[in-house]
């Protein structure tokens, strides 16, 4: 007979399962110490996912909509520029530093579990929404992009994702935010700069 699902309980597993994974990786990680976190028995995990691997994709996954959907919420507040940079850098990072424990373990198992390229391009993609001129909100000057200039920009926002994806996962485990801090600087420069910001766009 299957088991009943109680509400709040896969919240709880994956919460357990981000913390878990985070701080041991895929291989180490042992169900039976998530389902401690969780505060329930292991075989209640199995309820909600079939296998650990079923449940780090879950976690992973739970990660990437939360970071892709603030991306997303940000570019459709039809903020100025001076706004955009700013919900850009103080939310977006924090997204970042969140989901800084599991990111070692994900690229670690990127490959086996296809855990980065789905989610990139939407990250990138809700990104570039963020930094085109037209998106800034009322009052500011379209940019004019070409076709091509805007292939090149997709293409260097990809880069600076994954720099800033890999750069965060290979922090130490100890004090990781004056990393992340260091890397929010960076990419504050970068993005100003082109092909990221069209020329003579509004900074």
């Amino acid at each position: 007979m299957a088991r009943s699902r109680e509400t709040g309980i896969e919240d709880r597993i994956l919460d357990a399962a981000f913390k878990i994974f985070g701080e041991r990786g895929f291989r180490a990680a042992a169900v039976r110490d998530i389902a401690a976190e969780a505060g329930i028995s292991s075989g209640s995990i199995y309820t909600y996912f079939p296998d650990k691997e079923d449940l780090f994709k879950a976690a992973v996954v739970r990660a990437w909509g939360k970071f892709i959907r603030e991306l997303e919420g940000i570019a459709a507040e039809g903020l100025g520029r001076e706004e955009l940079t700013s919900a850009l850098y103080g939310r977006g990072f924090a997204a970042f530093g969140a989901a800084s424990p599991l990111m070692k373990a994900m690229f670690v198992e990127a490959a086996k579990f296809d855990l980065v390229e789905p989610y990139l391009d939407r990250a990138c993609a809700a990104l570039d929404r963020i930094v085109e001129p037209e998106a800034a909100g009322a009052g500011t000057e379209p940019s004019g992009l070409g076709d091509e200039a805007r292939v090149r920009r997709h293409a260097a926002t990809r880069t600076l994702v994954l720099g800033i994806l890999a750069s965060i996962a290979l922090l130490p485990e100890a004090g990781p935010q004056a990393g992340i801090d260091a890397l929010k600087e960076t990419s504050a420069a970068l993005l100003q700069r082109e092909p990221f910001m069209a020329a003579g766009g509004s900074t």
